[in-house]
Formats: C-alpha cells, structure tokens, sequence
C-alpha cells in the first residue's frame, strides 16, 4: 500500500532503522536519531539489487521523492544505470565549475596577474569582472564562450556609456582566454574576435594625470607637501615619489630587500610587463630611506607599511588622500610627478630623452641598439636624478 502524506510526516524513529515502503521501488528510511531519508531500490544489471539516495525528508517531499523515483526508472527502461548516470553527471558538473570563466579567471589573477602589478590593481580587475562580466558569464565553460556572447555582455556597457571600462575589460578578458589557451581549456581567444563585434564608439579623450610642469608650479607643490604632518611613512613616500617618480603602486610595494643603502640603489620593477630596473639613488632619497630604516617595523618587509596592516603595504590611494589633505586636487597628482619630471628635465635641464624614458619604466634602446636592461645608462641616470634632487632642493630654497 503506497505511503501517504500523513503516514510520513508522523513518522516516529524506534531503536533500529526501518523502512516504509511506497511503490515502484521507493521507501523512506527512519533512523534512530529522527533522520528520515528517500531511497530508491533497483536492480541493476541482471537482478543484482542496488540503492539510490534521492534526498531526506522534508526537504524533500512524498511527490518530489515520487518524481525523482520515475526520472530514475525512466532511466532504467533506457536501459541506463540512474546511479551511474547520477555520478558522471555531478563530475560533469564539476569539471564545468573548473573550467568557467569565472574559475579560469580566479585562476589567473592568483597565479599570474597579482605577479605583474601591484596588489590593488589586480583586486581591482578582478572586481571589474565580478561586477560587469560574472553575471552573464562567469558560470559557462570557457572553452564554449562565443565571441557573440562577449560582445553582447560589453555592448551593454557601452549602451551605459562606460567605454574606458570597456577598454579595459576586453583586453582583461583576452589575456584570461590566453591564459585557458595555455592551460588546454579553450582554443581561442573569444574576446580578442568579440573587437570586430563591437560597434565603432567615441573613445574619450585619455585623462592625463594633473601634473605641475613650470618651477614656480613645484615650487608651491613641494612647500605644501613639506608642510604636511600627516602619517610619517606617506609623506616620505610622496617626497620619493618627487625624486624617483615610479608608478607609483611600484614605490608604495617598495620593499627593503631591493634597496642596497650602502650602495644607494634600488631594484626596481617597473611595471607594465617591463624588465627590472637598477635605480641609483640620490643623497637626499637615500637620507629619508635611511630615517624609514630607522623607523622600521620588524614585522613588515615593506619601506612603507600600512597604517594598521604592517604585513601589507601602503596603498596609493593613502598619497593620494594626503595630496587632497594638501589642497592639490585639479594640480598635481602623485602619478604626476612622473610628467612633472620627464618635461623638466628634457625642456629646461637638457637630459637626454632616451636616459629619462628608462628611468620612467619604458621601453627604450640605447644609441648602440642595445636591448633594455636593468643597467643601462645608469651613471647617466645617476647624474639626471642627483641633478632632479638639487634642482628641487633650490626650488625649496626660493620659497624661504
């Protein structure tokens, strides 16, 4: 006689598991701990008896344990085991989670990305993806991924009017895809054919960094910042920011195991995919590393730790708040001081293109076609960033 709703509902555990039986092979099993449990009995193949664990009451239902029973015997008329069915579909299932784009591209910003640029950087592509392309995309297999299907996730950006995001994403994208090219999980790169998809837009102006490039322009920007009394290790991170001008991610991650004091160099990686770099140091950039070194805090490898995490290092965005702090919002920003220098020191100090380009972090060849390496013109740059030094020390003098 087959179950009925009240039958299992008031169903009570005695000192030995038992089982209720429905029909067609389905019973519920009553444990002694009040456990109630949907099984399937079949025999599969050539009347060898078998159990299938369809889910436990009452998260499921008499009437869902019902569905599940027939979906199961309908597999055994096809003459398919319902248990063996069960296992390959789950492990199909995994493999598909493995090989989502949203696994591949977790996968590539661990292993790969958060290697070539700083810290904040990579969270902050990752979040691009989790907020413009994981929605639609993130679950499907990356090998099945069509161009189509990337154009249309970026037309609706563009339908926002977010074109510099984008800019961004597409590319982000196309290097995740080369990245499952590598790793034997896809065949092309669907995002770099999704471009030819995407309708021609107005790409924005590109937003330069506020930069001051005129002596009496530094001259104001370099009395507020000494001026400034805010967390000792940001002021001295903006002040090498003035005299090195890196990235500056690159100089907020500077650790002390890159600096040989003694020296006065700093083993700099700057970025962009870029060959490392030897920096030579002037006198006044070795000074406030040496009042950091003093300063130091053990358990941090970082010349500028964080203000409440010493085990991480000082973000950008902690420059960026002391220049607001400063009054310089629309005139110089900390990633300015890399055109405030390179226009100085080619129009009024006379430094060779090439010379301050290298020390930028760019790709350069020097007069003997000689590829970049971390070495090259380096007593040329250690004269240009000496002369910087000065030249900004005797603008300071001026404001006296």
């Amino acid at each position: 006689m087959a179950l009925t709703v009240f039958d299992v509902r008031n169903a009570k555990p005695k000192p030995k598991p038992y089982r209720m039986y429905d029909s067609g092979g389905l019973y519920l099993q009553v444990q002694p701990g009040g456990g109630r449990h949907w099984r399937f009995k079949y025999y599969w193949p050539a009347g060898k008896e078998r159990l299938m664990s369809l889910g436990s009451y009452p998260e499921m239902s008499l009437a869902d344990a019902r569905r599940r029973r027939d979906e199961a015997r309908l597999k055994l008329h096809d003459n398919i085991d319902p248990v063996a069915h069960k296992t390959a579909a789950a492990a199909s299932s995994s493999a598909d989670h493995a090989n989502s784009l949203e696994a591949v591209s977790r996968e590539w910003i661990s292993q790969v990305h958060q290697f070539e640029v700083v810290p904040e950087h990579s969270q902050r592509n990752l979040r691009r993806l989790e907020l413009h392309v994981f929605p639609s995309l993130g679950k499907r297999p990356i090998r099945d991924i069509e161009p189509q299907e990337i154009a249309t996730c970026l037309r609706r950006l563009l339908s926002a009017g977010k074109h510099a995001t984008v800019e961004k994403v597409r590319p982000l994208l196309s290097q995740i895809f080369r990245f499952a090219i590598a790793s034997k999980r896809a065949t092309r790169d669907a995002a770099r054919d999704a471009a030819a998809l995407l309708p021609k837009y107005d790409r924005k102006e590109e937003k330069h960094f506020a930069a001051a490039t005129s002596p009496d322009e530094v001259r104001r920007v370099l009395t507020l910042i000494d001026g400034y009394r805010g967390f000792p290790p940001t002021i001295a991170g903006i002040k090498l920011a003035t005299m090195l001008f890196p990235r500056p991610g690159k100089l907020a991650s500077m650790k002390w195991a890159d600096l040989n004091l003694a020296a006065q160099t700093w083993d700099y990686d700057p970025g962009k995919l870029m060959p490392p770099v030897l920096v030579p140091l002037p006198r006044q950039a070795t000074l406030i590393l040496n009042e950091m070194w003093a300063l130091r805090r053990a358990e941090s490898p970082y010349v500028f730790p964080g203000h409440r995490n010493p085990k991480r290092p000082m973000t950008t965005a902690a420059m960026s708040n002391a220049m607001l702090e400063l009054g310089l919002r629309d005139d110089q920003k900390v990633h300015g001081f890399r055109a405030t220098a390179r226009t100085i020191l080619v129009e009024r100090l006379g430094i060779s293109e090439p010379v301050v380009e290298m020390q930028l972090g760019h790709a350069v060849k020097d007069g003997n076609g000689r590829a970049y390496n971390r070495t090259t013109w380096l007593e040329q740059r250690r004269e240009m960033l000496q002369m910087w030094a000065d030249f900004l020390d005797d603008l300071r003098a001026r404001s006296l």
